[in-house]
């Protein structure tokens, strides 16, 4: 997880079970080197619906078929 997330949320989800990796900046402060763009995809398998978002600062999409 990025380590710009704050530390009583990474205790929390430890504290949940959830196994974590803190990832440092790269030597040069890239931060996003380790990590990809905000994308969610969410399937309503009932409905048959595929509903998709990205981040809007970035240019990417999200997309399910």
């Amino acid at each position: 997880m990025d380590a710009r997330i704050p530390a009583s949320v990474r205790d929390r989800l430890a504290a949940m079970g959830h196994e974590l990796v803190v990832q440092e900046p790269t030597p040069d402060g890239n931060v996003y080197g380790w990590f990809g763009r905000v994308n969610a995809i969410r399937i309503d398998f009932k409905m048959g619906l595929i509903h998709g978002g990205s981040g809007p600062a970035w240019g990417t999409a999200a997309a399910g078929l």
